[in-house]
This record gives structure tokens, C-alpha cells and sequence, in this order.
């Protein structure tokens, strides 16, 4: 779904260009050298591309709901 939503919205998008950016390709990437990473937020079926300095804004919410 995210490629057709991209693909319609992002001038230059091409198929697959998310993945790249998420994941190189495949590469498994040590965390100092990613640039993004995925999250799904609870309690909804989305699941977001989020760039790799949200990490400590969601960090907090999620140590939370493990406790819960």
C-alpha cells in the first residue's frame, strides 16, 4: 500500500525506494548507520517509516506499555 500512496504523492518516487531507504537493500545495518526504521503504533493496524531521531521521542511510550 505505501508504494501506491508514494508512488502518487512523491515526485521521483520509484517502485521499491522506501525499502531502500529503510533497509539497504537488505543490508542488516548496525543502529549508528541507519537512517529510518519502521514502528507500529499500538492499538491500530499502521505501521510508519519513521527517521532514525524519533527514536528517543518514542522510547519512553514504549519501555511504558511493556510495563503495562
Amino acid at each position: 500500500m505505501q508504494e501506491h500512496i508514494l508512488r502518487n504523492r512523491v515526485a521521483g518516487y520509484r517502485e521499491r525506494d522506501l525499502l531502500r531507504h529503510l533497509y539497504r537493500d537488505g543490508a542488516v545495518l548496525p543502529a549508528e548507520h541507519r537512517t529510518a526504521f519502521e514502528h507500529h503504533l499500538p492499538d491500530s493496524a499502521v505501521l510508519v517509516a519513521f527517521p532514525v531521531e524519533a527514536w528517543p521521542h518514542l522510547l519512553g511510550a514504549m519501555h511504558a506499555r511493556t510495563k503495562r
